[in-house]
């Protein structure tokens, strides 16, 4: 399991630190470049703040990059020489780069791939950078002008702003301004108002736009993630995909994509573009306020959250698509538009998607070219499919944006076999099993968020040594089981012996079984007191190379048959320095 080596790495790391060399920047070396050419594994590029105008090449070995003060303070800026930050195919997982403002990269020619960042075979760590103003520009294919990755490597906590990818003739591949990947984990990342641009004639106009934000070429898993303000299609024959342009097999879950748009001469898909034949997983995401538009005066906008291509089998699931918009003089599914594909639909809130015609509301078109058999469990805004395979019609009555008010029709209206593909557990990375009516069998809700009003989410900050208190408090499971469990982030994986999954990390769990101990913290597991009530206490282990990272635990308890009945109060614990 990824989570067991990650800890072992880190306790490594940590027994090998009094070995390996911190190489300052500038004071030791007057270039980043120059101490990487001098460091051996396990060595530390250590950088002060200051903006470094030189283009990196960061080569396979075990080997932390990290400025000292944070992206903020410290820029790496290719000044439009070419690629910013190149790693070497062999740089694997224990190769990381974090804190930097990595901006100016610039790549044209026949083909353009990567500007910001590019990873071509190598599996490095991205943390806490800024990838910011990178531009490609390509006459046959633009693709990734902020980050262009074909192979697993880690992105966590990044913000990838204001890249551009321009088409330069009428035959290029243009598209993922803010990432092009074909593989990866993307996870907490922030992609915000990127661009894909065609050339400014009808010489130049290219056929196609892909995903403004990102375009998902493959099994990339894309995680807890921000898309908004990205825009694909400016003057192009077809903006496909605002946010994100998703083709082969990417799992998209517990996204916020808010505010993207696919804007051409035909705008498909102002959040997400499902490519023909594409088979991705979309469960859990919050997919509000996106646009598609088409001219005003001729063509057509279609999908204005999600469009789906031909012969495309998606899975749809537990989203909330609401306030999104197709504007034009031929619209249709201004929350999903399907096109001879057979995507299946379950559990989603589609509200208040309107159709606009020249600035003015001509209907509330949640769906189109979806049949019957197509969608099931869901609230369907206009009516359609009403009644038929447990879908239903209504106010969905949400508490704020997105969250279900404690009236809302939404609440255990999901399918009865609480069906979910990637685990049971909702956008903000809650319980999805919470029993809200005090049913024997609880059941999922409709839409990206469960209603709970039992959870309860903190945040502590903390030091290598000290004590991390956690509260559980659950009456109506006095006497039963719980254990604790950390994870590096926040998302799905699953738990040792049992067939479902835990809402306390993605692929990074620090395992945690009855009696067993857990790296970085101590372990815990017991029986909840006869007022349903226990005070574990974690230790957090003394190994230095855990400061400035990011946990978070959960206390999970457990029925008789060890099923997970829900987690109780989350808590989000950063390591300082």
């Amino acid at each position: 399991m990824r989570s067991v080596a990650i800890a072992a790495v880190l306790i490594a790391y940590g027994a090998l630190a009094a070995h390996a060399t911190d190489r300052r920047v500038p004071s030791q070396y007057g270039t980043i470049q120059a101490a990487i050419d001098a460091s051996n594994s396990f060595d530390r590029v250590l950088v002060a703040p200051g903006t470094y105008r030189e283009r990196l090449r960061i080569r396979g070995m075990w080997l932390t990059i990290e400025s000292e003060q944070g992206a903020s303070v410290t820029t790496i800026d290719a000044e439009g020489q070419g690629v910013a930050v190149t790693f070497d195919p062999k740089a694997h997982g224990g190769t990381v780069l974090r804190g930097f403002t990595i901006t100016g990269g610039y790549v044209s020619g026949a083909t353009a791939e990567g500007a910001g960042v590019v990873i071509d075979g190598g599996t490095p760590t991205l943390l806490d950078n800024r990838i910011i103003g990178n531009r490609v520009f390509g006459s046959s294919r633009a693709v990734g002008a902020g980050i262009y990755c074909t192979s697993y490597a880690y992105f966590v906590n990044n913000e990838v702003r204001e890249n551009q990818a321009t088409g330069t003739s009428r035959s290029a591949v243009l598209g993922g301004a803010g990432i092009y990947a074909e593989a990866g984990l993307f996870v907490t990342n922030r992609i915000i108002g990127n661009t894909n641009v065609s050339g400014s004639d009808i010489n130049t106009q290219v056929p196609e736009c892909l995903g403004g934000g990102a375009w998902l070429n493959g099994r990339v898993y894309f995680v807890n993630n921000l898309v908004m303000g990205n825009m694909s299609g400016i003057v192009a024959f077809r903006g496909r995909g605002g946010g994100l342009c998703l083709e082969r097999d990417p799992l998209v879950g517990f996204n916020t994509i808010i505010e993207n748009a696919a804007q051409s001469n035909y705008g498909y898909g102002g959040g997400v573009y499902c490519r023909p034949n594409a088979t991705p997983v979309i469960e859990s995401n919050v997919i509000v306020g996106n646009f598609a538009q088409g001219e005003w005066t001729q063509d057509s906008a279609e999908g204005g959250g999600i469009y789906v291509d031909a012969g495309g089998t998606p899975t749809i699931a537990y989203n909330t698509i609401r306030s999104n918009r197709v504007i034009g003089r031929n619209t249709r599914g201004a929350g999903i538009a399907v096109n001879n594909a057979a995507p299946t639909i379950v559990g989603c809130i589609l509200w208040d998607n309107k159709s606009w015609l020249r600035g003015s509301v001509t209907g509330n078109e949640s769906i189109d070219g979806v049949t019957a058999g197509m969608i099931r469990y869901s609230l369907i805004g206009d009516g359609q499919f009403a009644s038929t395979n447990g879908n239903f019609t209504g106010d969905p009555r949400f508490r704020d944006a997105y969250r279900l008010a404690s009236d809302s029709p939404c609440i255990d209206r999901g399918e009865p076999t609480n069906a979910s593909v990637l685990a049971p557990v909702d956008a903000g990375l809650g319980a999805r099993f919470v029993d809200a009516t005090g049913q024997t069998v609880p059941r999922i809700d409709v839409g990206a968020h469960e209603y709970d009003t039992l959870r309860r989410t903190s945040r502590v900050a903390i030091h290598p040594g000290d004590i991390v208190p956690l509260v559980i408090d659950v009456p109506k499971l006095a006497g039963q089981r719980y254990l604790v469990a950390a994870s590096f982030v926040a998302t799905p994986v699953q738990l040792p012996n049992d067939p479902r999954s835990i809402p306390i990390g993605f692929d990074a769990l620090v395992q945690v079984s009855i009696g067993q101990l857990a790296l970085p913290f101590e372990g815990f597991a017991g029986r909840l007191d006869n007022q349903g009530a226990a005070r574990p206490r974690l230790e957090v282990a003394m190994v230095p190379a855990l400061a400035g990272i990011a946990f978070h635990l959960a206390a999970v308890v457990l029925d008789g048959s060890n099923a997970i009945d829900l987690v109780s109060n989350r808590l989000e614990v950063r390591v300082d320095r």
